[in-house]
């Protein structure tokens, strides 16, 4: 008898002559990396401010970038390409716009950014490596939940102040806005709410959904509950709006887990859902509905300006956009673009912003297509980083991101490109008489108890155990078929 092997998992991405152990750990480079996006430290190195996350990625970019262009994390994969070409064109928008004399401001904040993603290429390269940065992501959200109920509260900036008591140390300034629902609104470690309650956001998906095989239901029930305590004391729309999705999107997946394609479903749906809406309102849908969902809603009104007139100063300098310079707007807004993918094209061109649509979009769509086998840790990975990037795109149309923040939303995107790597082993369904193998007497049956297997019959087991010349005829009405033959 022969017993067909169980589907395989995706395998981890491995450079040769690497174990599959060293593979799957969430190595000690990724772990540094995440305390350094969160450590509001500021230091002068002659005439440039340096931060802990600007420092690693001065340090490591040229050393990961070498080992990615060798191979040493797989083959080059179209997130890659995209987001070198995104920091090339960067810059040539600030050197074209401003001249030389940015140069050391632009590449600064290109290494932020390609930093980021670098180190999340690199140091997550399996779904075990993964759920482990999940588990220190989820952990470091619930260790800052303290701090950001007594800042909410009394209004005091702890961290930061206790850094700024630190000679030759610096640190992020509190943003003095009014109290929200009699809240103040927390920044804790971030330079300003908004990105606090987007970083609290981002390991929600994947505790809840990735670490469902090895945390029970109700422990990430309560880590949830931690997680999106924190993300509502920034009292921001756009990152509670993210959570909320999330939650929204894995609520579907539980429901529908047992459905075919119930994400193709959803897709349409939505689109259908959102045309309707499209028609029905007097202005776009989507700034309708977060008109009704903003905590404060005279700031949905403000994002239509800003959409308004940063499409026309798009349209005005379409290739390389304005670097740091001037776009035209009524005297009274603020240069602030509270929309990520408005912002890329208005500083840095049309060419950057879809350089970075199609490294989002891409790998969100590429990793969907991977044929894994359900209630796997990869397909419970897979559907959480996609859930998690799902909201983040959204909701990073209602606001911006920049310095840590930006670090941790690209570390997050390279923490995914694994998936295009990895070549997921689907076996077919096994016959029935194949798919039950005996081990130690007892006979397994998928999704069914153990029971004692059925012992063969004595002339079989003598039969079997016989050598072939001492084998009489079989008599048969079949001239040509034994017995044996036929069962």
């Amino acid at each position: 008898m022969v017993a067909a092997s169980a589907p395989a998992a995706a395998a981890p991405v491995r450079r040769p002559g690497q174990t599959d152990a060293a593979a799957k750990r969430f190595p000690i480079l990724g772990r540094i990396a995440m305390i350094a996006f969160v450590s509001p430290v500021w230091f002068m190195a002659g005439d440039t401010l340096l931060t802990p996350t600007r420092l690693l990625a001065v340090i490591f970019i040229p050393i990961i970038l070498i080992r990615l262009l060798s191979g040493a994390y797989g083959r080059i994969v179209l997130p890659d390409i995209m987001i070198l070409s995104y920091s090339a064109w960067v810059m040539l928008s600030y050197i074209s716009n401003q001249g030389t004399r940015v140069f050391v401001y632009a590449s600064l904040q290109v290494a932020m950014l390609l930093g980021g993603y670098l180190i999340g290429r690199a140091t997550v390269r399996s779904p075990e490596a993964m759920m482990s940065m999940a588990r220190m992501f989820a952990g470091m959200v619930i260790f800052f939940l303290p701090f950001a109920i007594y800042e909410s509260i009394s209004g005091h900036y702890l961290i930061p102040a206790w850094i700024d008591a630190i000679p030759f140390l610096d640190s992020v300034k509190e943003i003095d806005y009014d109290r929200r629902m009699g809240l103040d609104r927390a920044q804790v470690m971030m330079a300003h709410p908004i990105h606090f309650g987007l970083y609290c956001s981002m390991p929600l998906s994947l505790y809840v959904v990735g670490l469902a095989n090895h945390v029970n239901f109700y422990r990430r029930v309560f880590v949830a509950f931690l997680i999106l305590g924190a993300v509502f004391l920034s009292v921001s729309s756009g990152p509670f709006f993210s959570a909320l999705f999330q939650m929204m999107l894995i609520g579907y997946f539980l429901v529908t887990r047992r459905m075919k394609k119930p994400w193709k479903l959803l897709l349409w749906g939505s689109a259908i859902t959102y045309t309707i809406l499209e028609l029905a309102s007097d202005t776009f849908a989507f700034y309708a509905i977060a008109s009704r969902i903003a905590f404060n809603p005279s700031t949905a009104f403000y994002r239509r300006l800003i959409w308004r007139f940063g499409s026309e100063q798009v349209h005005r300098t379409p290739m390389f956009g304005v670097g740091q310079g001037y776009w035209a707007r009524p005297f009274w807004m603020s240069s602030s673009i509270d929309n990520f993918w408005l912002q890329i094209a208005v500083t840095s061109g049309l060419p950057a912003t879809i350089f970075m649509i199609v490294a989002f979009f891409g790998l969100m769509i590429r990793a969907g297509r991977g044929q894994y086998v359900p209630g796997t840790d990869a397909y419970n990975v897979r559907i959480a980083w996609t859930i998690t990037f799902v909201s983040l795109s959204l909701a990073l149309s209602t606001v911006t991101v920049w310095n840590e923040v930006l670090t941790v939303t690209m570390f997050m995107l390279g923490a995914g490109a694994y998936m295009l790597q990895v070549e997921p082993k689907s076996q077919p369904a096994a016959p029935a008489a194949a798919a039950a193998p005996v081990r130690g007497g007892v006979r397994r049956r998928p999704g069914g108890a153990a029971k004692p297997a059925s012992p063969p019959p004595a002339d079989a087991a003598d039969a079997a155990d016989a050598p072939a010349a001492r084998r009489g005829p079989s008599y048969t009405r079949f001239a040509h078929r034994s017995r044996r033959d036929r069962t």
